[in-house]
């Protein structure tokens, strides 16, 4: 439910009628659902693109870290990982490393596992840093799968 292209991190914590209460959130359905063991979280690529103020980084922050809390608290591991370059748009792309501060700020401060994604696609040889021609997405992207 919540690997979904195109979503901002608030989009997970929205509600649904999916799930009954106390499940009634995107994130929270999912995981009652499936019952994963592991969550690999990635949330960031599409927020910097809407939000670029010191508020709208608070509420990310935010947002990520009522998204690691329901994930423990489902008894599933998050692994947070930081996003990829941004090469389809200066001004976002300037924004990645900020968004990625806060997502290691948080794997950190709640001692989860990092997939620092953003520093192994800006290895040096990493043809277009790993991305796609439109510059967004990790290469291979194949179109509307937001996760295969």
């Amino acid at each position: 439910m919540t690997a979904v292209t195109g979503w901002l991190s608030s989009y997970a914590l929205g509600s649904t009628s999916a799930c009954p209460a106390p499940n009634n959130t995107f994130l929270k359905c999912e995981l009652a659902t499936i019952k994963p063991a592991y969550a690999f979280i990635m949330y960031g690529t599409n927020d910097l693109d809407h939000y670029s103020s010191a508020s709208d980084l608070t509420a990310f922050r935010n947002n990520l870290n009522t998204i690691v809390d329901n994930n423990i608290a489902a008894g599933t591991i998050p692994v947070l990982s930081t996003i990829p370059p941004r090469l389809d748009n200066p001004t976002a792309g300037s924004r990645v490393a900020m968004y990625n501060q806060v997502i290691v700020e948080v794997a950190a401060a709640k001692e989860i596992p990092l997939w620092n994604f953003w520093k192994t696609s800006s290895l040096s040889g990493m043809i277009n840093q790993g991305m796609d021609g439109d510059g967004i997405h990790p290469n291979v992207y194949n179109g509307a799968d937001g996760a295969v």
